[in-house]
């Protein structure tokens, strides 16, 4: 199985399900996989799916997730092989409005993002995290404010390598924040279970 996520650049929901219809849309209009709309589910409070599935291959799928917790609107593309990746990943890029990975990572460093910048940037899983990741780890969770702190807590998780645990560990020392305290004693204890 092959999986990618792309992250939306707007925060409008039904115009983002507008887009991908088309999309797919066009994507079956050219020989490819059949992707048909499958529902809406309410994950938990924050986050709702809006799937489509392949009517051949369902192991091919992409849902739109909407979390307004982070904020954050992804789609989560899933398919039986690369080839298949590729080709449902390149129709929503050529129908839907994306942000790239140079986006992303300027607005989660200059924190001009906003709230859930370095998380958007963590949900990309692009190779260029290993070395981009690290960074603004530690500037986020030095912030004054808070909700960076969260951020940069909920992104270290996302991105779910056991290396962050020093970064985590040390802003435990420090943190004065209940919640964000919390969320760093879950997210430290999850990565250090996590394969090295």
């Amino acid at each position: 199985m092959a999986h990618i996520n792309l992250i939306l650049a707007s925060d409008d929901a039904g115009r983002a399900e507008d887009q991908v219809d088309e999309a797919l849309a066009g994507l079956l209009a050219a020989d490819g996989p059949n992707l048909a709309p499958a529902g809406r589910r309410q994950v938990d409070a924050s986050l709702t799916e809006l799937a489509w599935i392949d009517d051949v291959d369902p192991r091919n799928h992409v849902s739109l997730m909407l979390d307004t917790d982070m904020p954050a609107h992804w789609l989560a593309v899933t398919a039986h092989d690369e080839a298949t990746l590729q080709q449902i990943a390149q129709a929503l890029r050529d129908g839907v409005e994306l942000r790239g990975y140079g986006e992303l990572l300027n607005e989660a460093g200059s924190g001009a993002g906003g709230r859930g910048a370095l998380s958007r940037l963590a949900l990309t899983h692009d190779s260029r995290l290993a070395s981009d990741f690290p960074a603004l780890l530690k500037h986020a969770l030095s912030s004054a404010d808070a909700l960076r702190r969260e951020d940069a807590v909920m992104a270290a998780h996302l991105v779910g390598d056991r290396s962050h645990v020093p970064a985590l560990k040390e802003a435990l020392t420090r943190e004065t924040d209940g919640g964000v305290k919390a969320m760093l004693e879950h997210t430290i204890q999850t990565l250090e279970g996590a394969p090295p």
